[in-house]
């Protein structure tokens, strides 16, 4: 909302780039704000202020882009408003006199766009297609040879119509899009299957990481972290390093199948899988801003480098399945071997974690980063009476977590205490104490700290 009683608000042009540099909006002249109310003021010259408007963004003169803009016309009580919508610009950075005049819209307010998010917007004008590009002077064997087997070897057994057993792996690259038909690797291959020290050379800024932090924040957190990654070769060694540590943050369903068997049905993991490709589908590898999981004991968020495509309001709001990768050839990868959702299903995917697990998914879409966020339901039992009485009840509780913990070690030497909880179902503190005694008793041992293990004494 702006006031323009005779003519247009030098702060119009900021808006204008605002818009076009982020999801678009509306532009309504002729109302003026005070405070947190709007009073209808409206225009003196209306058609003046509409024809310069219009002939400013479409003249190529002011802007860097030649841009376009609806414009309707209201009146209320004899007063006339007008108002223009600016849709988001496929050829960001849109800015008016100087570069220097990159704006974007934060909250409900304009504020100039740094040097790292406009570089993120010129990037962008390559969206869909630089990761696309060969590699000059490069063959398949800057691929990673395991790497390539084990994934061709997943695609032949799900998607035996597309490779066949017999299918060469130079033919299976370039059908995938590894390669180009002159056999050189592209930065999609590279990045996707590629060996580390070619990465390093042709995408210096490709890194992903995942820690599990033993809190609800940095700041309250007991230690940094219990489990951080190791670096991998590449993404898909990063996707099956990460996808089985997911799986300790999803409650699985548990169902009797007709025939009196168990089954487990693992609906909260299959939204978090999806995030998880779609981090690596989405991302803009050659920004500085490298992707993160961090993993809380309340939730997990998955920070990406790049904004998303469509936005998820629209897909959400108005069921628009769209599907519009940043890198066209690594999501055909991901859904060739069965592990990304197609045509612009993702997202439903990711939402639906909202019906398995009763709680919030969040989406946060900004210029150069993108945030994906699990919580989970946190319960809190607060003791308010104290009794001498030890009931049989509790005692058999208690016993109980001991022995689910001791079972988790036996099965697992390096089962962390985060692991340990939300398995269980107790509190980390809990988990603790209940560690702490066993230790006591001498039934579990400790070697080292960080990237130690247990030992179970018989």
């Amino acid at each position: 909302m702006k006031s323009s009683l005779t003519e247009l608000p030098k702060s119009v042009w900021e808006t204008v780039s605002a818009f076009s540099n982020t999801s678009g909006g509306w532009i309504v002249l002729g109302v003026l704000q005070k405070g947190k109310r709007f009073y209808i003021e409206g225009l003196e010259n209306p058609e003046k202020i509409e024809s310069d408007f219009l002939n400013t963004i479409r003249n190529g003169e002011k802007f860097n882009h030649i841009l376009t803009a609806k414009s309707e016309k209201f009146t209320f009580d004899g007063k006339m408003v007008l108002a223009f919508h600016i849709p988001s610009s496929v050829s960001k950075p849109i800015y008016f006199n100087s570069i220097k005049n990159t704006y974007i819209r934060s909250g409900s307010g304009d504020r100039k766009a740094t040097e790292s998010e406009i570089a993120s917007m010129f990037r962008d004008q390559a969206f869909g297609t630089r990761s696309e590009m060969p590699i000059a002077d490069t063959d398949i064997s800057y691929l990673n040879e395991q790497s390539l087997r084990s994934y061709k070897a997943q695609v032949e057994k799900l998607n035996p119509f597309f490779a066949p057993p017999e299918m060469s792996i130079a033919e299976f690259c370039y059908q995938v899009g590894a390669c180009d038909k002159s056999g050189r690797v592209t930065y999609a291959g590279l990045l996707f299957l590629g060996q580390r020290k070619h990465i390093d050379r042709f995408v210096p800024t490709f890194w992903m990481d995942y820690l599990e932090i033993p809190g609800e924040t940095l700041e309250t957190a007991s230690s940094r972290y219990t489990f951080r990654i190791d670096p991998q070769e590449n993404l898909w060694e990063y996707y099956r390093a990460i996808l089985p540590r997911l799986r300790i943050f999803c409650n699985n369903e548990f169902s009797m199948n007709s025939d009196g068997t168990a089954t487990d049905k693992e609906m909260q993991f299959e939204c978090m899988r999806e995030a998880l490709a779609n981090m690596c589908m989405h991302a803009d590898f050659f920004n500085p801003t490298h992707s993160c999981i961090q993993a809380y004991t309340n939730r997990v968020s998955f920070m990406n480098a790049g904004s998303f495509a469509v936005s998820p309001y629209e897909q959400r709001e108005h069921y628009r399945l769209i599907s519009r990768p940043r890198n066209p050839s690594i999501a055909k990868m991901f859904r060739l071997a069965k592990l990304a959702e197609t045509v612009g299903f993702g997202l439903k995917t990711i939402y639906s974690w909202e019906n398995y697990a009763n709680t919030k998914v969040e989406i946060i879409s900004e210029i150069d980063c993108s945030t994906v966020t699990f919580t989970f339901k946190t319960t809190t039992k607060t003791t308010t009476k104290t009794t001498t009485k030890t009931t049989t009840k509790t005692t058999t509780k208690t016993t109980t977590k001991t022995e689910e913990i001791i079972r988790m070690i036996k099965n697992n030497s390096s089962v962390t205490a985060v692991e340990i909880a939300r398995s269980v179902g107790l509190s980390l503190n809990g988990t603790h104490y209940h560690l702490k005694n066993l230790k006591k008793m001498g039934v579990i041992t400790r070697v080292g700290t960080k990237g130690g293990y247990w030992i179970i004494n018989e």
